[in-house]
């Protein structure tokens, strides 16, 4: 005494569940096929920006030396100016 179903309810069914699976399947191929697409261009980004990444990293590596560089210039400065001081108070004091 439930609900029956009817051939042409159940035919009815059956093309709409085979229609939607052959619609979710072709889905599925385009989302993979754009997936593999992403993937591809992703890697010829990366080859193509590789020298481009090194010759930053080596930039980097120059700033830093720079940076250590004109530190001891400051320090070498300091020594210099502190030096001519002592100078100019020994040649005062004689």
């Amino acid at each position: 005494m439930g609900n029956r179903w009817s051939d042409e309810d159940l035919d009815a069914f059956h093309r709409e569940f085979t229609e939607q699976v052959a619609k979710g399947q072709e889905l599925f191929k385009e989302l993979a096929n754009k997936s593999d697409m992403n993937t591809a261009t992703i890697d010829r980004i990366e080859v193509n920006t590789r020298g481009l990444l090194e010759a930053w990293n080596e930039g980097q590596a120059v700033v830093r030396a720079g940076a250590v560089l004109g530190r001891f210039g400051r320090w070498l400065v300091g020594l210099a100016v502190f030096g001519a001081f002592f100078r100019w108070l020994l040649t005062q004091a004689s």
